[in-house]
């Protein structure tokens, strides 16, 4: 179990501090072109409160994945990470952009368009750099869940065209599955899946066709 809690806190080391300072980075670049009124900012106690809330929300998440599998887990469960991530962000850039100044601005415009250069400068080099943990998983997913669609309507409308006798459908066999997140059916028919599925389009039994050899 202490194991299991290093290597969280490892891994939100590794895969998410680099996403924190973007998101902070870019909330805070909006914020500076937006302005928005300072009637909505946030108490620096909350702040600090509601961070350290949201650490220990991301690190408990990624704990309860890397006890059972040693890992952040499949796509769809590291969006809720991407999500903490990114309200931690907002919060961060919310508090530093309330915070009083001085009333010259000019340095601070310059840091601010700096930083902002640097971040852009930043974000495509790591698109160039490293496409496999950056854009190329996004563009992937999509299209396998796209392929998921796909193979579902068809499966509907081979549903519809048994009028209620039996159905052999094939399964989806791209692996990893996508972000789309969905249980298949099985090859035996009085699984839970299969019940669901042939007792919502009024079949008999729905199986999945064995897998050639």
């Amino acid at each position: 179990m202490l194991l299991a809690a290093a290597v969280a806190l490892k891994l939100i080391l590794l895969k998410y501090v680099a996403s924190f300072l973007v998101s902070l980075l870019l909330f805070y670049c909006v914020f500076a072109i937006t302005r928005p009124r300072k009637e909505i900012a946030f108490s620096r106690r909350f702040v600090v409160g509601f961070s350290v809330f949201l650490f220990f929300a991301l690190w408990a998440s990624i704990f309860a994945r890397t006890f059972v599998m040693n890992d952040l887990g499949p796509e769809r469960a590291r969006t809720i990470d991407f999500m903490l991530v990114n309200v931690l962000g907002f919060l961060v850039a919310a508090y530093l952009h309330a915070r009083p100044r001085p009333a010259k601005t000019t340095k601070r415009k310059s840091l601010m368009a700096g930083g902002l250069v640097v971040g852009i400068i930043a974000v495509v080099a790591s698109f160039a750099l490293y496409p496999n943990h950056t854009w190329r998983p996004v563009v992937e997913g999509l299209t396998a869940s796209a392929d998921l669609q796909s193979l579902m309507l068809a499966r509907f409308d081979a549903a519809k065209r048994a009028k209620g006798g039996a159905l052999e459908v094939a399964g989806y066999v791209h692996e990893p599955k996508p972000i789309t997140f969905f249980n298949e059916i099985k090859a035996n028919p009085a699984e839970w899946e299969n019940v669901c599925f042939s007792q919502y389009f009024g079949l008999t039994e729905v199986r999945l066709k064995a897998k050639p050899e």
